[in-house]
């Protein structure tokens, strides 16, 4: 079985992603209270999949656990507060996977010009995984940047 995530980019566009695997077991987690670790879900989603030897984690934005506000500071802020929430829930669907094996993630902006700072940032601490960058007009709760990972 795949897994496959259909996501709008543009008000005409559609992208799909789909990942595949031998072992169909399927595990979820859902962030539903407020916790020091990592932001609760802010949606009816899971904020991580595993199937397989594959670990997809939804798209995360800069919330701070514990308030669920945005943190202040600016794009620079965002990118770190971000890789922090994939890195703990990669960890914990598997305590021996980590953001450095990341092998593909999206991160959506909301200004061209975070481009440069959330690549820097990106490049700090993953093996230059797979990455796109995709300019969208908005994100939830007027978040700077929002990154999604596939990670095996």
């Amino acid at each position: 079985p795949s897994l496959r995530c259909l996501y709008a980019i543009a008000s005409n566009t559609i992208g799909q992603s789909a990942l595949s695997g031998g072992d169909n077991r399927r595990h979820t987690m859902h962030v539903q209270g407020i916790s020091h670790w990592a932001p609760a879900n802010i949606g009816p989603y899971s904020q991580a999949i595993r199937i397989g030897d594959v670990i997809y984690i939804a798209g995360q934005i800069a919330l701070v656990p514990g308030s669920m506000q945005l943190v202040e500071g600016g794009i620079r802020r965002h990118c770190r507060l971000v890789l922090r929430h994939l890195d703990r829930l990669i960890r914990a669907m598997d305590p021996n996977t980590q953001i450095r094996d990341v092998v593909q993630g999206v991160c959506y902006v909301t200004n061209a010009s975070y481009v440069a700072e959330a690549r820097r940032e990106w490049e700090r601490r993953t093996n230059n995984a797979i990455t796109d960058y995709v300019v969208v007009p908005a994100l939830p709760r007027g978040a700077l940047l929002e990154w999604q990972v596939w990670a095996h």
